[in-house]
């Protein structure tokens, strides 16, 4: 699976539960070809309006985030927002 898969299935995941426009937004860029800063943007997002995420999509986001070299605070918060599975 590629890195692009991957970010389009993570989109899927949050789709069922987070704001259509963050998702929409984070779309928006990976149709851009601009994979990094969407991610960026996503998990600013996801902590500013404090979406809550289940282990998994927390698990999924921290993979994508090591795999793509990111290191912004937001990305680093993420786990601030698991619940649970």
């Amino acid at each position: 699976m590629t890195e692009e898969q991957m970010l389009r299935d993570l989109a899927g995941l949050l789709a069922s539960h987070v704001s259509a426009g963050i998702v929409e937004d984070f779309m928006s860029y990976l149709d851009a070809g601009e994979p990094v800063v969407g991610f960026e943007v996503l998990c600013d997002a996801l902590l500013d309006e404090e979406e809550p995420l289940t282990a998994t999509e927390g698990a999924r986001i921290r993979a994508l985030g090591n795999l793509m070299g990111v290191t912004r605070a937001s990305f680093r918060d993420i786990d601030e927002l698991v619940v649970d599975d």
